[in-house]
């Protein structure tokens, strides 16, 4: 389904728009599971051939060694060319949706007017919306579409920075056991082989992609935090500035750019989950006036 604002396409939507987000972002993350694959080809190729030495491993642990870091190099480059255009396609959508044919749309032809083609959809429109966002056409409607979508993006951080700070726990552990256990049996021949092999083993969990991608979405589910209660009080706030709306969008792109894009399995195993509480959330959202309760 693509980046994490995803949800189920209400009918009329404009499809070129959220379809070639769809596509560019589901792109990115198909290189980013190829080079996680090379990089546990290498992995497995380096301790078979410590665990059964011969020629032609070496020769193949050898080539694998050279040319992996290259290809990953250039596959990193193309996944994060993709993922940048999804990225303006979602900016553009945000815009699309939020200003419509509203004044706010004189506006945002100012603000970005270094980056044209954001807005080159903008305009009058009378599709339905792609947003949950009931508000009307404007700023304060950009600032709570904002928000939902710091929302979705907060929650699925959590999540995977989670489970791949598992996954370095885990792996890292294992390594440790490993070495111990071989050690203590006498395994390993001349004794390199454990070093190597567990050398290996805490470079590809404890400072390798996952790690990576831990650090990345620790931090990214911290900040839509931050966004997320930040719109909420933009959006309930009685005189609107415009310059603040924009601030609040402009810090949650840089924070999506500095991620790399979400896993789309987990979005779909928790999207329902997370629309549920969006729309229970939204209630209590923060800077939302509560009614007293009546004598």
């Amino acid at each position: 389904m693509g980046h994490c604002l995803q949800q189920l396409l209400p009918e009329g939507i404009d499809v070129d728009l959220v379809g070639g987000m769809s596509r560019r972002h589901a792109a990115s993350k198909t290189y980013w599971r190829v080079i996680l694959t090379i990089q546990a080809v290498v992995l497995v190729a380096t301790v078979a051939q410590y665990a059964s030495p011969s020629e032609w491993g070496l020769i193949v642990v050898s080539v694998l060694v050279i040319a992996a870091p290259v290809g990953v190099y250039f596959l990193r480059l193309k996944a994060q060319r993709l993922y940048s255009e999804g990225e303006r396609l979602r900016r553009q959508l945000v815009l699309w949706d939020g200003l419509g044919k509203g004044a706010g749309a004189d506006e945002a032809r100012v603000l970005f007017r270094d980056e044209p083609s954001i807005l080159g959809n903008l305009g009058p429109r009378n599709r339905e919306s792609y947003f949950r966002s009931r508000l009307p056409f404007g700023w304060r409607r950009v600032a709570e579409i904002v928000q939902e979508s710091a929302f979705y993006t907060g929650k699925l951080a959590q999540v995977a920075s989670l489970l791949y700070g598992a996954v370095v726990v885990i792996g890292t552990v294992i390594a440790v056991c490993g070495a111990v256990t071989a050690l203590r049996l006498g395994l390993g021949g001349d004794g390199e082989a454990v070093p190597a092999v567990f050398s290996a083993l805490v470079v590809f969990f404890a400072a390798g992609t996952f790690a990576s991608f831990y650090s990345s979405y620790a931090r990214l589910a911290a900040e839509s935090q931050a966004v997320y209660e930040r719109a909420g009080f933009i959006v309930n706030r009685p005189s609107l500035c415009v310059p603040d709306a924009v601030l609040v969008m402009a810090r949650y792109d840089c924070e999506l750019a500095k991620a790399p894009p979400l896993p789309g399995w987990l979005h779909w195993l928790m999207r329902d989950g997370i629309d549920r509480a969006w729309r229970v959330g939204r209630k209590s959202a923060p800077g939302r006036k509560r009614r007293r309760p009546r004598k």
